[in-house]
């Protein structure tokens, strides 16, 4: 049963409404359910608490979407506490809520003894480098965990370096999306050369983050000796005629990336000309 339905928001707003009816509690204690999304519903941290009572005894739930729903911290701290009863949920999305550096202090020791979620979203929240550094430390014993989105955050140079480093070591993660973050020149620099030892990795999102020059030039450098990459989105960049052109040159020599987004960029018609020339070479570029 999946209750991403009509039927499963009237469910979801009559706990609400009826809190305290026991009987009503306890059949969507018992509802056999699959996924539930309550996106842009806003119940709070007191509506998150409320959902954990409600499915705590719940046995086939492995997809929860809460997206956009004033969550903050201290309801991270009830997620935290009930995704280790939860033992078949694969995939939370805790996108676009309130959610700092103190919630995801909560929620990165509970990440490190899961053993089912795969994918995380913590995109649009207030996640800064102290937040980073926790997650970053949980990434690196985490077995399970294969696409972690942290777009639109607070993510910096000292973000970017701490997730390298668990990069280098973490054997599952294959999606990275850090997009409209501020890692710059140093952070993708970070990032570069992570992509020199990490064999798990095949999508990596950079897009809007400055990175520069020198940025795409340690990229391209470590495009030529990677062999897992095969999405790289590096739109919104601020990328030149220098940059595509070193690009290219690095691309020749790829033979595994299949994707790559340069869209809304800076550079003219003789580099676009560059970069088709090397699709014609590489035949699986798209």
């Amino acid at each position: 049963m999946t209750t991403n339905t009509t039927d499963s928001i009237e469910a979801w707003l009559q706990l609400q409404q009826f809190e305290g009816d026991v009987n009503v509690l306890e059949e969507y204690r018992s509802s056999d359910f699959t996924e539930l999304d309550i996106r842009g519903k806003r119940i709070g941290d007191d509506g998150v608490n409320a959902l954990a009572l409600a499915i705590e005894k719940n046995t086939t739930l492995n997809s929860l979407n809460l997206w956009r729903n004033n969550i903050g911290d201290e309801g991270v701290k009830t997620l935290a506490f009930a995704l280790e009863k939860y033992t078949t949920l694969t995939s939370l999305n805790l996108r676009g809520n309130n959610i700092s550096d103190e919630g995801v202090k909560t929620l990165a020791p509970t990440l490190e003894k899961n053993t089912t979620l795969t994918s995380l979203d913590l995109s649009f929240n207030n996640i800064d480098v102290e937040g980073v550094k926790v997650l970053a430390l949980a990434i690196e014993k985490i077995t399970t965990l294969t696409s972690l989105n942290l777009s639109y955050n607070n993510i910096d140079v000292e973000g970017a370096k701490v997730l390298a480093l668990a990069l280098e070591k973490n054997s599952a993660l294959t999606s990275l999306n850090l997009s409209f973050n501020t890692i710059g020149v140093e952070g993708v620099k970070a990032l570069a050369l992570a992509l020199d030892k990490n064999t798990i990795l095949t999508s990596l999102d950079i897009s809007s983050n400055n990175i520069g020059v020198e940025g795409v030039k340690t990229l391209a450098l470590a495009l030529e000796k990677n062999s897992t990459l095969t999405s790289l989105n590096l739109s919104f960049n601020n990328i030149g005629d220098v940059e595509v052109k070193i690009l290219a040159l690095a691309l020749e020599k790829n033979t595994t990336l299949t994707s790559l987004d340069l869209s809304n960029n800076n550079f003219g018609d003789e580099c676009a000309i560059a970069i088709s020339n090397t699709l014609k070479n590489n035949t699986k570029l798209s």
